[in-house]
């Protein structure tokens, strides 16, 4: 009974080691800042004009401290961006899903999409595979947290890198915003089967 007991102890050890040592492990985020709790370190901020871009938001209702503020200032037809990119393993599926909030007050002429492209280096260079994608809706409610939840896709087999891209563009005369935040890229390797059928 008592070599049983050491077998399972030393087993179970053995499992916390390898989860511990292994990039991948399943259901580890894969984005390191995903909550922004103080700063939005590792994302990359493209404003169309001077006066926007991506930001840290101290607290907007947030479940966590923090989040991301995305601006496009308008007065143009342009567009701003944030991106962020995360280590993958090849032929693996992953699963994508994160919180936004539109600001009340704010004009309806905007496009907002969402979108995690696959690539073939670590960088985000060399782009292969079918990306995960999504357009806002305009009718997106305001001034509340919305989870969006794009499913789980398979990262291609020779992709090792993953590209996540927030992207607003404005079409109407003055600024226009959206928050980010709890942003998931999930290694859903435990759900792996679900793929097979």
């Amino acid at each position: 009974m008592q070599a049983m007991r050491l077998r399972v102890v030393m087993l179970a050890m053995t499992v916390l080691l390898l989860l511990a040592v292994v990039p991948d492990a399943c259901g580890q985020n894969v984005i390191a800042n995903s909550q922004f709790d103080a700063n939005i370190g590792g994302w990359a901020s493209y404003p169309a004009i001077t006066g926007g871009g991506a930001t840290r938001l101290a607290d907007d209702g947030t479940p966590t401290s923090g989040c991301l503020s995305l601006l496009n200032p308008g007065a143009c037809d342009c567009s701003a961006f944030t991106t962020y990119c995360a280590s993958v393993t090849p032929g693996t599926p992953y699963l994508f899903r994160y919180f936004i909030k539109h600001p009340a007050g704010q004009h309806m002429y905007w496009t907002t999409w969402t979108s995690v492209n696959w690539f073939a280096n670590s960088g985000c260079t060399g782009n292969v595979g079918t990306p995960f994608f999504e357009n806002i809706p305009n009718d997106l409610a305001t001034d509340v947290w919305t989870e969006r939840d794009l499913g789980s896709a398979v990262s291609p087999a020779n992709a090792y890198s993953a590209l996540v891209t927030f992207y607003i563009e404005n079409t109407g005369g003055s600024g226009i915003s959206f928050l980010y935040d709890d942003v998931e890229l999930i290694n859903d390797r435990l759900f792996e089967s679900d793929f097979d059928s």
